[in-house]
């Protein structure tokens, strides 16, 4: 599997996370993909385009996506990524990130997720980390 299709992947892995909590027909869908099905893409947050973003007819984010290699996990760019999205949900006070990752980086992400949380004095979690892990209906 390419880096481009294990990225894909894991956006699918979002979508099919987000479809098993809310309707898609209850809200405006963005989601980045590659090649003809490419879709209007989701909208900027602090200058981060999120890969699957799920908006309210209010404006308010119920769903912030993001899809990210082994290797784009641990960038500065990512924990940059992820501190605006978590920003924008907390300020919102309702929402959740979904931060879908390769199949054995779960334990690292999540601890990254915990130490962003922390650092932003963030006291409600509003994020989920989920991977395309056989079995686990994600992927």
């Amino acid at each position: 599997m390419t880096l481009s299709s294990l990225h894909q992947d894991l956006i699918g892995c979002i979508s099919m996370w987000c479809k098993n909590y809310a309707s898609a027909k209850d809200f405006l869908v963005f989601e980045e993909s590659v090649g003809e099905s490419a879709r209007e893409l989701p909208p900027a947050i602090d200058n981060y385009r999120p890969d699957v973003a799920w908006l309210r007819s209010t404006g308010a984010y119920e769903f912030i996506g993001e899809a990210k290699t082994a290797n784009d996990l641990k960038s500065k760019h990512t924990r940059n990524q992820l501190t605006a999205f978590l920003s924008r949900l907390d300020a919102q006070n309702s929402g959740e990130l979904i931060l879908a990752v390769p199949w054995g980086h779960e334990a690292y992400a999540t601890s990254m997720m915990r130490h962003l949380q922390t650092k932003l004095t963030i006291s409600e979690k509003r994020w989920v980390v989920i991977s395309n892990a056989p079995g686990h209906g994600n992927g």
